[in-house]
Parts: structure tokens; sequence; C-alpha cells
């Protein structure tokens, strides 16, 4: 006996086509290919940006790298220069200190050797006024050996005038000279040493005796004078 429904039966469909359409309705898209994923992620804007950011980063970098590297060029050309006048300066401190050490040395002979002249001045500061004086000296002997025999005064005196005159040039080309003090100055204590004081006509303070004559050697007193004062009485 026949089925009663075998003319009115479909055709059954395949289960791998309805899977087909499943995945063509619901899960377009999420099977994508990875590298299109990755061609649209590296089109995007932001990983644009992203990528000048790092560009401008790295400019930045590199910059900042040239400018630490030219400053620590001139920090080593400042130094070399400051080396270089470290040894120069060093060198010119040698120049000094050695030329101190001569200078110093030629001072200290020309201490001593200033000592030894000014020692030797004073010993023979007076050689040639004393080997005029033993002129005088002879004179004087001569004199008194005369006096002791002769008998005429008056050739007496005269030799004893020359003696004198002599012996007053001989001073006088040295610089030494009389104090030419009058009865009535006024006393001097610059000039004069008073030895006593005695009544008189003069004022008082007066100089009225002249009991030991003074001497100046170029104005400097080489002797004070010793006079009487008056005292006014």
């Amino acid at each position: 006996m026949e089925d009663i429904n075998s003319g009115f039966q479909k055709p059954l469909r395949a289960v791998s086509n309805k899977i087909k359409d499943l995945q063509n309705t619901y899960g377009k898209g999420s099977h994508n290919n990875p590298k299109n994923d990755i061609e649209q992620e590296h089109n995007s804007k932001d990983y644009q940006d992203d990528l000048r950011n790092n560009d401008d980063k790295l400019n930045i970098e590199k910059e900042r790298n040239l400018e630490l590297e030219q400053e620590i060029n001139k920090l080593n050309d400042k130094i070399e220069f400051l080396n270089d006048q470290i040894s120069a300066m060093s060198k010119e401190k040698d120049d000094f200190k050695e030329q101190l050490i001569r200078k110093a040395a030629e001072f200290e002979n020309f201490r001593r050797r200033t000592i030894e002249e000014k020692k030797e001045i004073i010993e023979f500061a007076n050689e040639k006024l004393l080997a005029k004086m033993i002129e005088i000296m002879d004179d004087i002997n001569s004199a008194t050996d005369a006096g002791k025999t002769t008998v005429d005064i008056e050739a007496m005196n005269k030799g004893l005038d020359m003696i004198n005159n002599k012996t007053k040039r001989i001073f006088e080309e040295v610089g030494v000279k009389k104090m030419e003090i009058n009865l009535g100055d006024m006393f001097d204590v610059n000039y004069h040493e008073a030895l006593m004081a005695m009544k008189s006509d003069f004022p008082e303070g007066s100089i009225v005796q002249v009991i030991q004559p003074g001497y100046l050697l170029n104005d400097k007193v080489l002797r004070y004078a010793k006079v009487a004062t008056s005292n006014g009485n």
C-alpha cells in the first residue's frame, strides 16, 4: 500500500548550507582576516597621531643630545683654555720667584757692601784733615823748639800767628768755622751753653762774656760756645 503522504514530500536541505547561512547572517565580520585588521589599525587616526608623536619625541631627543654635545665641547674648550692659563701663570710665578731670589741676593750683597763702605768712610773720613793737621803739629813743634832758644819775642809771635792762620784755613777748607758772637747778643740754647750769670749793664739773658768759642761744621754745631750771661742786675 502506498504511503498517502508520498506525493507531498519536500526535498531536505543540507545542514551545511544552513550553518553557512547563519554565519552569513549573524557572524559577518566576527572572523575577519587578521591581516586586514592590522591594516585597518595602521590606517586609523589614533595610530597615525601616535606615530607623529613618537617622531616628535625622537626629534626632540636628538636636538637635546646635540645641544648637550655642543655644550660639552664648549666646556672642554674652556677647560683647555683655563689649563693653558694655569700653565702660563705657573711659569710666570716661577719666573717671579727666581727674580725675587736673585734680587734678594743682590740686595744682601749691596747691604753688606754698603756697611763695609760706611765703616771705611767712618774710619778714614778725616784722613785728609788729619794729614794736614800733621803739618800744623810740625809747625807747633818747630815753634816750641825755637821758643826754648830764641829771645826774639816778635819773631816768636809772628810764627805763632802764621800757625794760627794756617790752622784756621785748614778747618775752613773742610767746612769748620768759628761762631761769630758779639757781647750783648741774646743767649740761644741752639748754639750757646751758659756757664754762669753775672751782673752787667746788658739786658737779662744777654751774652756778656765768651769763655770758650763755639764751632760749626757746615752750619751744624760742632761745639757749643761756652758763655756767661747777664742776670739784668
